[in-house]
């Protein structure tokens, strides 16, 4: 499952649960990676199953997302 949003809020989510999680940089400095759309503008972060945002929820990335 991911959020589909803006940059901005692709990363500000991200820097939320990265925060909410205490990663240490041992085995990870954060959450997910964002994922842009080729389009460049749409963005998608994968979603955790404790923190919810108010984005767009979608199923999984097409192929689209992956291809240039």
């Amino acid at each position: 499952m991911y959020y589909k949003g803006t940059k901005a809020e692709c990363e500000d989510y991200n820097a939320n649960v990265t925060s909410q999680r205490n990663y240490d940089g041992v085995h990870s400095v954060k959450w997910a990676e964002i994922v842009a759309h080729p389009n460049g503008e749409e963005f998608a972060v994968r979603k955790h199953e404790d923190y919810t945002a108010e984005l767009q929820e979608i199923e999984y990335l097409a192929e689209e997302w992956y291809t240039e």
